[in-house]
């Protein structure tokens, strides 16, 4: 199934431009004022007469080409999507910085800066967070607070330490899959060693409408991403794992706007351990789905929350 769809987006019909995916601004890259290189996309609303900026930090499995996911409904509300990768992921290779004075999450969002800067982006932009994005996302505000317009938060992620988070299931459940395999994929299954069962899963959630609606560009999009190297698993999941407060920050001292949706389902960041830190921030407002589960709501980012 994989080795098809790559196929048909590497041998695009005689005549037609480059399927998006292998477009050259889904694939840039950034030299960082670190010494490192970022991988990023760009998408959506791309040709200046955008009316919103979205920056998506993305999740634990995914890439710089989750967003494209979102392209088409971006693309009809006039949202440009920037998406930048982490260290060690996608076209982003690992980077080391000898005695750095600033953690991981700092550091990265620095690096997003600059490269918002880089590309003129220099006016407050609408950060988004999907999972383990949420602390590079709500972190963007705290450092750069002048940045930031507003802040959207999509199966949010929650400190390990803070009680109710699934952290214990998560590590036992699919952590040692994630070093091992190094097969990612961002819908319903993170780490598993089979991507063609990764490509299966995601199939699931693209609702019915939208397969109609933009045929095999899914399809295209979710086996691409599932084939992107990420040599930085390893360091990103200990990273979302940490329980010694290595992140810098806490969601408490965020003052911007934050619309955060979550699924009652979630199993892996309770919906009960949300609503109490969600009651800790000041300016937030969370909007609870029956159904969901952690990994169930990427059709609504396009539904629902970019509106």
């Amino acid at each position: 199934y994989i080795m098809e769809n790559l196929q048909r987006a590497a041998n695009p019909p005689s005549g037609t431009e480059l399927p998006l995916v292998d477009q050259p601004q889904c694939n840039k890259t950034f030299d960082a004022p670190d010494g490192s290189t970022l991988g990023f996309s760009i998408c959506g609303c791309t040709d200046g007469s955008h009316q919103r900026t979205i920056v998506i930090h993305h999740a634990l499995g995914g890439t710089r080409l989750t967003s494209l996911l979102w392209h088409y409904p971006a693309l009809a509300r006039k949202i440009k999507l920037i998406s930048p990768e982490r260290p060690g992921i996608g076209l982003s290779p690992l980077h080391v910085v000898p005695a750095a004075p600033t953690g991981p999450i700092q550091r990265h969002i620095q690096n997003v800066m600059a490269l918002l800067d880089h590309l003129n982006e220099t006016g407050p932009v609408t950060v988004m967070g999907y999972s383990l994005g949420t602390a590079f996302a709500l972190g963007t505000s705290v450092w750069y607070p002048d940045r930031v317009s507003d802040i959207i938060i999509v199966a949010g992620w929650i400190p390990p330490q803070h009680e109710g988070h699934g952290w214990k299931g998560a590590a036992l459940n699919w952590l040692p899959k994630a070093v091992v395999s190094g097969a990612m994929c961002i819908p319903k299954t993170f780490m598993i060693s089979s991507p063609g069962l990764a490509a299966s899963h995601a199939r699931q959630l693209v609702p019915e409408e939208w397969r109609e609606k933009y045929g095999d560009f899914w399809d295209t999009v979710i086996a691409r991403e599932v084939a992107q190297p990420r040599p930085g698993m390893g360091e990103q999941a200990a990273l979302a794992l940490n329980r010694n407060n290595e992140w810098g920050f806490e969601y408490t001292a965020v003052s911007v706007p934050v619309h955060w949706f979550h699924g009652k389902q979630d199993g892996t960041c309770n919906i009960n351990a949300v609503r109490a830190l969600a009651a800790q921030m000041p300016n937030i407002r969370l909007e609870v789905h029956e159904a969901g589960d952690h990994n169930d709501l990427l059709g609504l980012v396009a539904e629902v929350v970019f509106d």
